[in-house]
């Protein structure tokens, strides 16, 4: 067994326990913005990591030690190979590294990162098993003032307890991002596929291992996810990033004011509102109050409203008043905090 850690956004540490045990991890203990649990070996672990959505960056631990580096350490891996080091204490480390191994430093492009890291009781050297920042999505970009991450617009739908089998909407698509994570999670098509042969993993484990995970993919066709934005800028914004990640065939993209979103979809037949609040520039006075309002004509009797914003708490649980709050959380996306709301047709 070997010892890992992934990053992801505070707040959402919940999601991507979820989303380890949907691929058989099963101890997974949570840090703040951290996720720590322990998988069988190197290749498993860059499975789970090819196929977590949540995450920016997977680590394998090497290594622990309170005062003085480990003498017995398996650096095999580094043969022929450059490696730098980052964290505390990284120029001893590197000393110790380069005696042991005689790899080289290099700091422009190295074919290892490895990360020292420090809690209340010991030193940790971890691995980078990605090299960038998976959270990055290659599709983004035709992006808005206040676009999220793929990684938490991901969360974002799970916490609203969505999938693939429900119809989803998001009246504010924006760039696009919440709906075009839900078509890629419905195509059973990892986020990291079109950056595979850049992530570090493969200096350790050959890209042959993940065709079984690519051989899932399902083809684009019609999932029931649904794009609308008052803006014409924003939905054609949208249809270029799904273009971009292949799947525009799997959603429905509209211009449609909010005072009409009950006329572009049939009573009851929306499973989950999904969005976040754009810029006040592109939203008008009334529009979050008629979001609630036109969304209780075209949700299920058991359908939600899931809303994250920076600023517009107060004003959100004032035009849901008729509704049922079900969840409220902080998420951070880098130093932001926000709220994320799911409200219910109170019955």
């Amino acid at each position: 067994m070997i010892a890992a850690l992934v990053v992801t956004h505070r707040g959402i540490e919940d999601i991507t326990v979820q989303e380890l045990k949907l691929l058989g991890v099963h101890d997974a203990k949570v840090g703040d913005g951290e996720v720590y649990f322990c998988t069988e070996d190197v290749k498993t672990l860059c499975l789970i990591a090819y196929q977590l959505r949540t995450v920016m960056g997977v680590y394998w631990a090497i290594t622990s030690w309170n005062e003085v580096f480990p003498e017995i350490v398996d650096f095999s891996f580094l043969k022929d190979k450059t490696f730098v080091v980052e964290g505390e204490h990284k120029k001893e480390v590197g000393a110790c590294i380069v005696k042991k191994t005689g790899s080289k430093v290099c700091f422009a492009n190295p074919d290892f990162t490895f990360v020292v890291k420090k809690d209340m009781h010991a030193y940790t050297l971890y691995l980078d098993m990605t090299g960038l920042d998976v959270g990055k999505r290659d599709y983004r970009v035709f992006l808005g003032p206040s676009d999220l991450k793929g990684t938490l617009a991901y969360a974002l739908i799970q916490i609203a307890q969505w999938t693939p089998r429900k119809m989803i909407l998001d009246p504010f698509c924006q760039a696009g991002t919440v709906v075009i994570e839900a078509a890629l999670a419905s195509r059973k098509k990892p986020v990291a596929y079109h950056v595979k042969k850049k992530l570090a993993w493969n200096n350790l484990v050959s890209v042959d291992v993940f065709s079984g995970i690519d051989k899932q993919i399902i083809p684009e066709k019609d999932f029931s996810i649904n794009a609308s934005d008052p803006h014409f800028k924003h939905v054609s914004a949208s249809q270029k990033n799904a273009k971009i990640a292949q799947v525009n065939k799997c959603i429905t993209f509209t211009r449609q004011d909010i005072d009409w979103i009950d006329v572009k979809f049939e009573h009851e037949s929306v499973d989950c509102i999904v969005t976040s609040t754009p810029p006040d520039k592109d939203m008008k006075k009334d529009d979050l109050k008629l979001l609630f309002v036109r969304g209780k004509k075209i949700l299920k009797k058991n359908g939600t409203i899931t809303i994250l914003t920076k600023t517009k708490q107060q004003e959100i649980l004032e035009a849901a008043k008729e509704y049922t709050l079900k969840e409220q959380r902080t998420v951070w996306q880098g130093q932001a905090a926000m709220t994320v709301f799911v409200f219910a047709q109170a019955q």
